[in-house]
């Protein structure tokens, strides 16, 4: 949800071609919000408490964070400029977090823990943001989604070395 919220920020402050990145961001916050909404209804008393804690100090204060030095701090080119860098960075960190399961994966040699449509998806978004980025000229959105196809590419690429074949998982579970 950061990351919607940061990009949404940065489409306000580059006052260019905003329409299709607000709306972009704000479908995918929104998103986002039903997900945790609908996990924190559902999720054991524990979860619940946690996930509201996490968002409260992720999300709400970290953008609060950002925003306020950046609003009130920096004109407008510096504004843009700093944000686009942040946005980069916290997209990276989007592209990079199915990553945190490759050793998992390598150690174990079975691919349960990394969902093959997150990686296809994450990887299919990054094509059509740099596709957007290359027309627009914003080398902030340009450069995270190069990482993003590379990081993509790189999951589904394990997945497809450590994938078991439908027969072998059978043989697994009837021996």
């Amino acid at each position: 949800m950061l990351s919607s919220m940061l990009w949404i920020y940065y489409a306000m402050t580059k006052k260019r071609n905003v329409l299709i990145r607000i709306t972009i961001n704000t479908f995918s916050f929104f998103i986002q919000i039903c997900y945790v909404s609908f996990f924190t209804v559902y999720a054991p008393k524990k979860e619940q408490t946690l996930t509201v804690k996490f968002v409260l100090v992720v999300d709400v204060f970290a953008f609060g964070f950002i925003f306020f030095p950046t609003y009130f701090l920096l004109d407008g080119k510096q504004r843009v400029e700093i944000l686009g860098y942040i946005c980069m960075v916290f997209s990276l960190c989007v592209f990079a977090a199915p990553l945190g399961v490759i050793r998992k994966v390598i150690k174990t040699g079975s691919v349960e823990f990394m969902p093959f449509g997150l990686s296809f998806f994450l990887t299919l978004s990054a094509v059509m943001w740099l596709i957007y980025g290359v027309l627009v000229k914003d080398i902030n959105i340009m450069v995270p989604n190069v990482m993003g196809i590379i990081l993509g590419v790189l999951q589904m690429i394990l997945y497809w070395i450590y994938k078991k074949p439908a027969a072998a998982i059978e043989d697994t579970i009837t021996a």
